[in-house]
């Protein structure tokens, strides 16, 4: 077997991390892992990778560790550090053979790296192919279109786990873009051997007649008691006309096992959704109650296999209930319809009795009897409004990041309009706590695992907006070249940011445009807008932006507490801002990135 055979078929898992830093250390130990991740970790290991919470390679701190092996795991004593103590650690292990193909899904390739570069992202592939990818993959495999291993690359990946999918950043790349990858995962063995056996039928518990159509999981299992399962691995939804909701047009406000499907009339350009039902798949022990014989009343001979239920009950009126719960149905020679090829077409609602499932050639079905024959009925505006609230919740856990990249940009335009007003006080310090938001953007995308394009996008145009053109514009005056000098300061800041990738680990290539803004508005505010100095400070600015100097990430908010305490600082001085040592601060605080960049500022220090 050749090597790249041997990648071909390794996967990668998510990220564990069950042990908190103690007064020993932090352990991570495979043994520890697999008691309580059985299912999820691989019993031999080939490789393992380790980080810190924050994201941090371990071998990028100063930690010494105890163990630190794909067969054992990580081990770190803080009796045996030299500096500090342990970090609080990550692990992801990579394994090979049956573990990552006893349940794999097909190659997925949502995305393409023309735009910020390739992302992969587990939770967009689950709202796109909601019945064809697990909720919690135990690993995930990588390739290039043309089937290359993604380790085979010369790439740097921004995120490669089964927790959050793939990301790779053209950025980041040395001088090119990213190539464009396929990924796909590995899932628990259930979710092979359940898919398309152990699934209720079509459910509809409201209409879009008020607020919207709220199908969710909480509200099916009021409505329909002991018909539905409290842990569903997936999902469909589609309209009672019978189109599937993919292809209506309308925008959903979740579509997911872990909450149902919700739509809501506002969120829709026509305000008004269609009426949807869904059916769940569950897990086998859920089908394992009371089943029926198999059946099989027709056979494909003329336009199909139809087994209706109301056929069913008719012949068979004391073997069949009346409300079925969940169907199964496989060909004579037992081959389950799923894995036919064959296309299915649900005509209307199987389960009222004048109506049918239509099936391709040599299908037979079976059914299964309900526990509990009551319907109870349900508040929609209550759950609605929950609904609702739990998607707030998710909404802005993923967007909190990108908010503040939004108010970035917002102090940006602010202190543009102010510069154009003459108001040159109120200018630089909206430049400076666009500053602290740019500071704090980044450490909240990660902190929230809310990495995304758009938050990349937006961070790049916040960037552009606050420390290039409203920067440059503290520059202005009423002098030709002053005004070209405006105009390099800006384009370098566009240099800056298309070109900042380093290749290099948590390292910049040229000053980052946020500190040279620092100083420039600092500069001003305490020289009273001295024209002469800022000119030298200015053209000074240009060149360590433009150069081949390497500065490290800071991750201020994410590395020692004495830097938190230097960000607290800041926002401090904000409100401080009539007084002039509040400039100062700032000053000295981006003017010690530039004079020591790595021994105080690296985010690996």
């Amino acid at each position: 077997m050749t090597s790249q055979n041997c990648y071909e078929k390794a996967c990668k898992t998510a990220w564990f991390d069950e042990g908190d830093v103690s007064s020993d250390g932090d352990s991570e130990l495979l043994t520890d892992l697999r008691r309580k991740h059985f299912t999820r970790i691989c019993s031999s290991p080939v490789d393992m990778e380790a980080e810190t919470v924050s994201g941090i390679k371990s071998q990028h701190t100063r930690n010494t560790f105890h163990i630190y092996s794909a067969s054992e795991g990580l081990l770190c004593l803080n009796s045996e550090q030299t500096w500090g103590q342990c970090e609080d650690y990550k692990v992801m292990f990579t394994c090979t053979g049956q573990f990552c193909s006893e349940c794999r899904t097909r190659w997925f390739s949502h995305d393409d790296p023309t735009g910020n570069g390739d992302y992969e992202v587990l939770s967009d592939l689950l709202n796109i192919y909601p019945r064809e990818i697990c909720p919690q993959p135990i690993a995930i495999e990588v390739q290039t279109i043309s089937g290359e291993p993604a380790s085979n690359t010369s790439d740097t990946f921004l995120n490669y786990d089964a927790t959050y999918g793939f990301a790779c950043v053209n950025a980041d790349q040395r001088g090119k873009s990213c190539e464009d990858y396929k990924v796909r995962f590995t899932c628990p063995k259930e979710f092979c051997q359940v898919s398309e056996q152990c699934r209720t039928r079509w459910l509809n518990s409201d209409d879009p007649s008020e607020e919207g159509d709220v199908e969710s999981i909480l509200q099916l299992m009021k409505t329909f008691p002991g018909q539905v399962c409290k842990n569903p691995i997936s999902i469909e939804a589609m309209t009672t006309r019978g189109i599937s909701a993919h292809y209506t047009g309308d925008t959903y406000l979740s579509y997911d096992v872990a909450f149902g499907f919700a739509c809501i009339n506002e969120k829709q350009k026509s305000k008004q959704c269609e009426d949807y039902q869904v059916i769940l798949t569950c897990p086998s022990d859920f089908c394992q109650g009371c089943r029926t014989r198999w059946f099989d009343e027709d056979d494909p001979t003329d336009k199909g296999d139809y087994e209706t239920l109301l056929q069913l009950q008719m012949l068979y009126p004391t073997e069949v209930c009346t409300q079925p719960v969940a169907i199964e149905a496989m060909t004579l020679s037992g081959v389950p319809a799923h894995k036919t090829g064959d296309v299915f077409q649900v005509l209307c609602n199987l389960w009222r009795s004048s109506q049918l499932l239509y099936c391709e050639p040599e299908t037979i079905m079976i059914l299964l009897t309900p526990s509990s024959g009551f319907f109870q009925c349900t508040n929609k505006l209550f759950l609605s409004d929950q609904a609702t609230g739990l998607q707030i919740k998710e909404f802005a856990r993923k967007n909190a990041a990108n908010a503040l990249s939004v108010a970035n940009m917002v102090m940006g335009m602010a202190s543009i309009l102010s510069s154009l007003n003459g108001h040159h006080h109120a200018a630089c310090w909206l430049v400076l706590i666009g500053y602290l938001l740019d500071l704090a953007d980044g450490a909240v995308a990660r902190r929230l695992n809310a990495c995304s394009a758009l938050g990349a996008k937006l961070d790049d145009f916040a960037d552009f907006t606050t420390f290039g053109i409203a920067t440059s514009l503290l520059l202005r005056t009423s002098d030709l070249l002053d005004n070209i000098l405006c105009m390099c300061y800006v384009f370098s800041v566009f240099v800056r940011l298309c070109f900042f990738s380093s290749g290099i680990p948590f390292m910049y290539r040229g000053l980052p445009c946020i500190y040279s803004s620092a100083i420039l508005a600092s500069a001003s505010l305490l020289s009273g807008g001295n024209m002469a100095m800022l000119r030298v400070i200015a053209v000074a600015m240009i060149l360590f932006m433009i150069s081949q100097n390497f500065y490290p990430h800071d991750r201020v908010l994410e590395s020692q507490a004495w830097k938190k305490v230097v960000y607290a600082g800041g926002v401090v001085m904000v409100f401080c801002s009539s007084f002039s040592p509040a400039c100062v601060y700032y000053l000295l605080w981006s003017g010690s990135y530039i004079l020591f960049p790595t021994s105080l500022w690296s985010s690996k220090v």
